[in-house]
Parts: C-alpha cells; structure tokens; sequence
C-alpha cells in the first residue's frame, strides 16, 4: 500500500572468539576522549591543599589538546591546566591538581574538563560488561562532590564491628580518623577495650546471629568506660533486647523527608556542643532521607536528643538515644549517616564526630 514504516534495529558487529564461538556486540560512538576523576566525593577537612587526579583516556589515535577543573568560584587549584598528548587509542594518563580550599563549610562540586581547539570533552566513561548481555557504554558528565568541613574531634581512633556493609569506614579515614575493623567471630573485650570508641556497622544484629550471645562484651565494654554507637536494624524477625543494654523496642518508623525540621530536644547536651556547636545548619544538605528503623519506646534511662517528622506525622524522638552505662557512654542511632558521611554533607561529619567523642 505504499506505507511508510519506521522502525529501529540497533547497529551490531559480529566476532569469533575461540572459546565462546560467535558474538555480537553493539557499535558504540564515543567522544574523542573521556575523563574520570580519582574520586566521587572530596572531603577537606581544614584548609589544607589537597591533590585531585584526573585520569583522560583517548578513544582516538594522535589526541592535542588541555585538560583543566572546572570548579566553584572559592575554590582556587594549580597548575590552571596540562597539555595533553595521547599517541594510542585507549591510552589513559593522569594529570595532578593541587585544590586549595575555602574557608567555613562549604560544598559544592568539581567537574573536569578537557578542550581540543573550540571542541569541549566533559564526559566520564563507565563500561557495563556480563557475559550473558552486550557490552554497554554509559556516558555521563564528570563531576564529584566536594565538601570542606570544619570539624573537631577528641577522637583519634576508633573500632568499628562489621555490619552489613557501609562507606563509614573509608568516611573516618578520609578525615584522619584510624579504624580498625573487627568481624564478630574476632571479638574479643581485651581487643576492642584500647578504643575510645566502638561503632557497630549498619544492621549488624540483623545479619550476625551469633552477636546475640556475644552482645555482653559490648555491654561490658561501655562498662568499663568505652563509647558505644550503634547504628540502626531492622525491627523484622529482630529481638530488640539484644540491640541494647537497656529496653529499647524497635519499629519501623522512619523520616522520608532529606529536609524534614529537626528539633533539639536537649539543646545543652553535650553531643550538640562538643567538640563542635551542632545548629538547624548542620542538617542541610542532606541526601535521601533523616533516618529508618527508630526505636518507638525506650526505657527511661535513655535521652532522646533530636525529634523530626515527616510532613503531616507525628513527631518522632527515637533518632537519637544516649544512656550512661557503667562508667561508658551507649548511642543508638536510626539517622542515616551511612548515606550522608559517604556524601560528604558537612553536617553529619560534625554530629558523627560529637557522637565520637561523646564521653571523652
């Protein structure tokens, strides 16, 4: 009938490999070069220069041209950019910036860029391969979070007992803080007592059922001193007896809302003033939500220190939970700092570091 239809077939190629026979993959265009920053978040935590890698791979043979930051306007970086010569096709070389820091707490984000005559390259390149698809290409601006964070801590080293599995390690180091990691199976009271402070790892009751037997070394080392932090589990399937040395009951309420109000409900607690004064500032900035699984009820020994709720709900306090226990110092925490120390947001860095230090 002399219609007209339109439809796509994607462009693919086919080779022979020895072993797995006849492949197909699918005809990728790519720029004539990406860039790829060392990092994704950058945290400064004082005005300390710091070093900044840019890695730039050519997808053409024979690449001239500048790789430079692109950077907030109170930021200052040198060299202001580098020459770039790449002879081959997939060859990668690495360019170093020292980044000079505002300062106060600032936040913002770097990008690289890369510029051949009048032609700009700003695109990251991340390849998705499994042997039952196509190779994929995704192509993506370049950019990393950076925050500059005035922080104080009474705190130099700290033990952390694994959970499910989080960013807080490499956050603590990051800013100069030692961890040292242990499993359950290693816990041992005359190993973690040299610690100032112990963090247990997001959901480690959840996954570890053997920490319902082993949870007294905990007890009895905030006893006998230590500060113990215990971020959030799950209230499914979960005893909440074993979470804690007091009652605590855990539920599922949570505060969706990355920007909910949050209120100081002791607002001379000392983990609102030392070593840094905490204010409504410090929860700006904010990524994905305030917090999950907060206890409902808790036992009178407790303090709640913050109350928030999303909008139209009742307000809920069990955020933040501290008790004097022995001559130690116990926190239960729901708030997410699992996601926000990872993203550098400067707020959660301080109230992390109180909680640290609380007790010290």
């Amino acid at each position: 009938n002399n219609n007209e239809i339109i439809f796509d077939v994607p462009l693919t190629y086919r080779i022979t490999d020895r072993v797995k026979g006849e492949i197909i993959q699918n005809f990728q265009v790519l720029p004539k070069v990406t860039t790829q920053l060392s990092k994704k978040v950058l945290l400064f935590k004082d005005n300390t220069p710091k070093e900044v890698r840019v890695n730039v791979t050519s997808h053409v043979e024979k690449f001239n041209g500048l790789v430079t930051l692109k950077t907030p306007v109170d930021w200052s970086f040198n060299p202001k950019n580098y020459k770039v010569k790449i002879e081959k096709i997939g060859e990668t070389k690495e360019y170093i910036f020292n980044v000079n820091p505002p300062d106060g707490n600032k936040t913002g984000f770097f990008s690289s860029l890369v510029t051949e005559d009048k032609k700009s390259h700003i695109f990251s390149l991340d390849k998705i391969y499994y042997p039952h698809i196509s190779k994929q290409y995704l192509l993506t601006p370049n950019k990393t979070r950076v925050s500059k964070v005035d922080i104080k801590s009474k705190v130099k080293k700290v033990a952390y007992l694994k959970g499910a599995g989080d960013k807080i390690v490499e956050s603590l180091e990051n800013i100069g803080i030692k961890v040292t990691e242990f499993d359950v199976e290693n816990l041992r009271l005359e190993t973690i007592l040299p610690f100032p402070t112990l963090i247990v790892g997001i959901r480690a009751f959840n996954i570890n059922n053997d920490l319902k037997f082993k949870n007294k070394i905990l007890w009895d080392y905030v006893k006998k001193g230590g500060t113990l932090i215990v971020q959030y589990n799950t209230s499914r399937g979960l005893d909440s007896s074993i979470v804690a040395p007091y009652p605590i009951n855990l539920s599922r309420d949570r505060v969706t809302d990355e920007n909910a109000d949050v209120k100081f409900l002791i607002k001379d607690h000392p983990i609102l003033n030392h070593p840094n004064k905490i204010s409504s500032k410090d929860f700006e900035g904010w990524v994905q939500e305030r917090g999950l699984y907060f206890p409902r009820a808790w036992d009178k020994k407790y303090q709640a220190v913050l109350s928030m709720s999303d909008n139209g709900e009742e307000e809920k306090k069990g955020s933040l939970l501290v008790a004097d226990y022995g001559k130690g110092k116990f926190i239960y925490t729901g708030l997410s700092f699992f996601r926000e120390l990872p993203e550098g947001v400067p707020g959660a860095y301080r109230l992390f570091l109180n909680l640290i230090s609380y007790g010290k």
